[in-house]
């Protein structure tokens, strides 16, 4: 008898422990016991589905069933995504929303009724209101006219410059062929809002040189960098920068008959000749003056001075000075 009670106690101990392992665990309420005949609660209880997000970066799958899972992390769509655009709304759009990742793309909440004639706008009064780069890249005008009310609306109208010879690809002086700054210039201009650039290539007088020997210079050669090539150039000083005793103290150059008069130290009649000059590495051909006597030798050019002052340039009147 004492043997068969223990039994039946054991049997109701074990029945009651099983029941209430499925109740605790489930977690669909108060009728999950009855409903689930998983004893751990099934997936969609739990909150899983097998619904795939593009939107989701990270899942967690149920234990039970991993074809059921669960998002713990959503990505954040993109400004274009969401609908901002990069476009232009300033001539249409009275009130933009900025995207908060970027402030570039923008939506129109509320469009703006513009009383101008086509390419006029009321909100813009001056060149400062002409994109960032103001009278840099644009011009501007206005004209007046009569809104609905019979007030007067100044209407602006903002131009892009044109810059002739000026390109887009040129962004610096390292965009100037092989040899950039040293064979190049480089400037820019700005059409509106876009930077243009323009290179040049260097001339022998970029470096102070002159392009051939000429009269009333003496010169040495020099080469330079001129565009993308190394060219022969000609490293000059004028005749008159050289010490007067190169021409025996007289005046030097093609200068007039009053600045001749003016440089020379003896009364008479000076004549225009060349002479050979060398000097410094240097040499050319000068312009010298210097002092004739009578009969004097064919000549193109003379001057009579007295006292440092031009008198004529008629050799017979010169006789008498």
């Amino acid at each position: 008898m004492h043997r068969l009670l223990l039994i039946l106690v054991c049997g109701l101990l074990y029945s009651g422990s099983a029941n209430a392992l499925t109740c605790k665990n489930d977690y669909s309420g108060a009728t999950g016991c009855a409903s689930n005949a998983n004893a751990a609660g099934d997936c969609e209880t739990l909150g899983y589905s097998k619904t795939t997000s593009s939107e989701c970066e990270h899942y967690i799958y149920c234990p039970f069933d991993t074809s059921y899972k669960k998002c713990v992390s959503v990505a954040e769509k993109s400004c274009a995504e969401q609908g901002f655009t990069t476009a232009d709304k300033s001539g249409w759009c009275g009130s933009l929303i900025y995207c908060p990742t970027d402030e570039t793309y923008t939506l129109c909440a509320e469009a703006y009724e513009n009383p101008c004639p086509t390419g006029y706008d009321s909100r813009l009064t001056s060149i400062s209101d002409c994109g960032s780069q103001g009278s840099n890249g644009w011009t501007f005008e206005s004209q007046t006219i009569t809104g609905n009310n019979g007030e007067n609306i100044v209407c602006g109208k903002c131009t892009a410059k044109k810059c002739s010879g000026y390109y887009a690809n040129y962004q610096s002086v390292n965009d100037c062929g092989k040899t950039g700054s040293k064979g190049y210039t480089y400037s820019s201009c700005y059409s509106g809002e876009e930077k243009l650039g323009k290179c040049t290539a260097k001339t022998c007088s970029s470096y102070g040189y002159r392009e051939s020997k000429d009269l009333d210079y003496i010169c040495k050669t020099a080469s330079a960098t001129l565009g993308d090539y190394t060219r022969t150039c000609y490293d000059c000083v004028r005749c008159d920068s050289l010490p007067a005793s190169y021409f025996g103290n007289v005046y030097l150059g093609n200068g007039s008959c009053l600045s001749v008069c003016a440089a020379t130290t003896a009364s008479g009649l000076y004549g225009m000749w060349t002479k050979s000059i060398t000097y410094n590495g240097r040499s050319g051909t000068c312009n010298y003056w210097t002092t004739y006597g009578y009969p004097t030798v064919s000549n193109s050019t003379y001057c009579c001075c007295k006292n440092k002052s031009y008198v004529s340039s008629s050799q017979a009147n010169c006789k008498s000075y």
